[in-house]
């Protein structure tokens, strides 16, 4: 996964074989923002 920012937190996102965007906040965010799964 590639680490990466946003102004909705730290996260990190890779691509799956299928094409899908796959994205994970940083595991130090203490309340991540459920918009990172907009992305």
């Amino acid at each position: 996964m590639k680490p990466s920012t946003s102004h909705w937190g730290a996260f990190s996102a890779e691509v799956d074989a299928d094409g899908r965007l796959r994205v994970e906040p940083h595991p130090a965010d203490p309340a991540p923002s459920p918009l990172l799964g907009n992305l």
